[in-house]
């Protein structure tokens, strides 16, 4: 929270108006407070409570803050957070981003000996989506006072299932620790970054979720891998394996049908007899994946698809790190294609990471792994369980964002709180 604060420009003494009762901080504490609370009212209601800013008055006189002995009413904190807080908000995401990314590895997590892994533990994999809280009032109350003036941030949006919702679409990205034996510990999952997904520009949500990713990738070079539903396409991809990460999400529904992909002739030479194989195979893609076709000797002459063996095999380093496939030919010997773009792929306007994927459905990781992106959808429903009503507490978008980020901060304290139990649980088993 004190990071927050810093991050906020000093505001003018002697200016305009009343002089401020209270420091800024207080204001950032009733921001922060929301989430947790439900509402803005349930908020303020709750900082005003005797005990409650008792203990406040005493922990801010710790450092050296002298408050009033009565605490701001909800009128003075609603003000401040759109005349003080509201201006800034990206700024003040920004901070929250670059502190939760250290406290995530201080928790062991995105910490890594490795620069690359094709299948990277939990703990260096992030998952992320978006999500559209839903408005307090219908779409025809809505209408009607932005027609009179009002200013009110919303879209109309689809939700997964076809189900639609009025409001505006975030993004969260997530990760979470495991434990000894291998399995997802409780409590230990922290949002490592938000963003607000406006309806048109900036590449739409997959366009902001590559470049939060990318941030946070900087921060955290102990990051491997991501978790992603269909909405991330071949451009985005490139961007991120690219970045040495590995990406495991469907491919887009366009471009998973089956189609020839390449003829090759193998090349491989046996070196006790220096003979050349030059067997020829036509490679098919198919739902992301390499393989052949083979065709059954029916009536209908029936293809079926069949996946070749394959390895993921990643060169070189980020910013252009090279990932690579090697298949099993039906002759026995190996093939490697590229998965990231080439400079001939540019040149000929070929999009590869949208036809390919580095484990597509059906593949042991794709099975095994494509799972953990429920975290996200775990991380929405608890959004909803928080807010009044499960609905959006504000009307504006700067305000909406703000409220998006004490979310995150309540959450991921939850989170510390047992981080720090656990620590210390730790200490007393080994000094008994």
């Amino acid at each position: 929270m004190w990071k927050l604060v810093k991050a906020l420009p000093p505001r003018e003494e002697n200016g305009p108006g009343r002089p401020n009762e209270y420091d800024a901080s207080v204001y950032v504490l009733f921001m922060l407070l929301v989430a947790a609370h439900g509402s803005h009212r349930a908020a303020a209601s709750w900082m005003g409570t005797r005990s409650v800013w008792r203990r406040i008055r005493k922990l801010w006189k710790q450092r050296g803050i002298d408050l009033p002995k009565y605490g701001p009413t909800r009128g003075q904190c609603l003000y401040h957070r759109d005349t003080y807080l509201a201006p800034h908000w990206e700024k003040l995401i920004e901070v929250f981003e670059v502190e939760v990314a250290q406290r995530a590895q201080e928790h062991g997590m995105l910490v890594s000996s490795m620069t690359m892994a094709a299948n990277p533990p939990r703990h260096c994999v992030v998952s992320g989506d978006g999500t559209v809280p839903a408005m307090l009032m219908r779409r025809e109350v809505l209408k009607n006072r932005r027609a009179g003036g009002q200013r009110i941030d919303f879209e109309h949006h689809t939700e997964g299932g076809g189900h639609p919702v009025d409001g505006t679409k975030f993004y969260l990205q997530s990760a979470r620790l495991i434990d000894e034996n291998g399995d997802t510990r409780r409590h230990s999952r922290m949002i490592l970054g938000l963003a607000l997904v406006p309806k048109k520009g900036s590449g739409g949500e997959a366009g902001v979720a590559a470049r939060k990713l990318l941030e946070l990738k900087r921060r955290a070079p102990g990051m491997l891998g991501v978790r992603y539903d269909g909405a991330l396409r071949g451009v985005h991809l490139d961007d991120l394996m690219k970045a040495g990460l590995a990406v495991v999400n469907p491919p887009h529904s366009q471009t998973a049908r089956r189609e020839e992909f390449e003829r090759v002739t193998c090349q491989h030479v046996d070196r006790s007899t220096g003979v050349i194989c030059d067997e020829r195979t036509r490679l098919y893609k198919q739902n992301g994946a390499l393989g052949v076709l083979e065709v059954l000797a029916d009536d209908a002459a029936t293809r079926v698809f069949h996946i070749l063996p394959r390895k993921v095999i990643a060169r070189g380093k980020a910013p252009e790190a090279r990932w690579y496939v090697e298949l099993t030919l039906p002759c026995g010997h190996t093939y490697l294609v590229r998965l990231t773009s080439s400079s001939t792929d540019v040149n000929n306007g070929f999009n590869r990471a949208e036809h390919l994927r580095m484990h597509p459905p059906g593949s042991p990781v794709y099975d095994d792994t494509y799972g953990w992106r429920n975290d996200t959808e775990s991380t929405h429903s608890q959004l909803d369980d928080w807010l009044y009503r499960g609905r959006m507490v504000a009307l504006t978008a700067e305000r909406q964002a703000l409220v998006m980020l004490s979310f995150a901060v309540a959450h991921n304290a939850v989170a510390d709180w047992y981080h720090r139990h656990r620590q210390r649980a730790r200490t007393r088993a080994s000094a008994a």
